[in-house]
């Protein structure tokens, strides 16, 4: 009998120790895996843009076109718009009266009549528009009461000529208006003229025959 009671207890430890076995197993925690998905990385977030950086860009101011004397013997009056001699020493009359001795006809003359204008701006060919005077006061290689015509040449961009047309401006074509005109030797059946004409009024004129009679040329 006491072997029975000694396998009887044997067998109840062996329950109870698979009991508590299963028992701890139910509460312990299931292990967690090391590995896993790898969290993407975040990009940077952009700097901050400091507020003076977006104030506007201050734009350098246009540059002034560069100021100069006019063409020479002609300068614009915003008024009208006309191309006349200037008085004084100015660029434009010292330009002028340069000229007088190295053109052979100089004079103050009356307009009567303005040729047709060109069709064409000058270029390889030379285009021009005729102006005929009547000599009222001689200078050079005419005599007072002679009828002349010279041809003032129409270039693109020149003050002599309208903008928009190969055409003289109106400044140049007032027939009864005196114009002191400077002209070359006739070339090719056409006697071009060495400036585009002024205005003759009484204070250029006075300098043109104190240039061309008085044997100094103005430098000023």
């Amino acid at each position: 009998m006491g072997w029975l009671a000694t396998a009887a207890t044997a067998a109840w430890c062996l329950c109870a120790c698979d009991a508590g076995g299963e028992e701890r197993a139910a509460h312990e925690p299931e292990p967690t895996s090391t590995e896993g998905p790898v969290a993407e990385p975040r990009a940077p977030e952009a700097a901050a843009i400091p507020s003076s950086a977006l104030a506007p860009v201050r734009q350098p101011e246009p540059e002034s076109a560069p100021s100069g004397p006019p063409e020479e013997g002609l300068t614009s009056t915003p008024q009208n718009g006309a191309w006349r001699a200037v008085d004084g020493d100015l660029p434009a009359v010292t330009g002028v009266l340069r000229r007088l001795r190295e053109v052979p006809v100089v004079f103050a003359g009356r307009l009567i009549a303005v040729g047709e204008p060109p069709s064409f701006w000058s270029g390889r060919v030379v285009a021009t528009q005729s102006l005929t005077y009547r000599v009222e006061r001689a200078f050079a290689g005419v005599a007072p009461g002679e009828r002349l015509t010279v041809h003032q040449t129409i270039v693109s961009g020149s003050p002599a000529a309208r903008p928009d047309r190969p055409e003289l401006v109106s400044a140049l074509t007032r027939v009864g208006e005196s114009y002191l005109v400077l002209a070359r030797e006739p070339r090719g059946g056409r006697r071009l003229t060495a400036v585009p004409p002024s205005e003759a009024t009484d204070a250029l004129l006075s300098r043109v025959e104190a240039a061309m009679h008085g044997g100094a040329t103005p430098t000023e």
